[in-house]
């Protein structure tokens, strides 16, 4: 009972290598398929692209034109003419007055060092 088990799983390891050596041999070739008409389309496209250069170029780069036009006539419509620079408002101080108050508030209270 247990030889023929063995025997039984020694052919199912057999089959199993056999499978798997006919499936990598056709996704060998299935791959070289494909790597042939890939590179038949790109030799296509290069040969059309040196034909009509500056077609294949605004093919390629149509949409995006039109997004960057957009955006150049959206900045220029939101930058004001007239530029108003504001002073310190009264009764506040700066920042620079500001700064030398927390300066002197903290030189003064330094802590001591022994």
């Amino acid at each position: 009972m247990l030889e023929e088990i063995i025997k039984e799983a020694d052919e199912y390891k057999v089959q199993l290598y056999r499978r798997r050596q006919i499936a990598c041999e056709t996704n060998k070739a299935t791959d070289r398929e494909q790597v042939k008409l890939f590179e038949a389309n790109q030799d296509m496209f290069h040969a059309e692209a040196e034909k009509n250069y500056w077609r294949a170029i605004m093919e390629l780069s149509s949409n995006e034109v039109p997004a960057t036009e957009k955006r150049r006539r959206n900045d220029n419509e939101k930058k004001p003419s007239v530029i108003v620079i504001q002073g310190p408002k009264p009764g506040k101080p700066t920042d620079i007055s500001r700064d030398i108050i927390h300066l002197l508030t903290t030189t003064s209270t330094s802590p001591t060092r022994s």
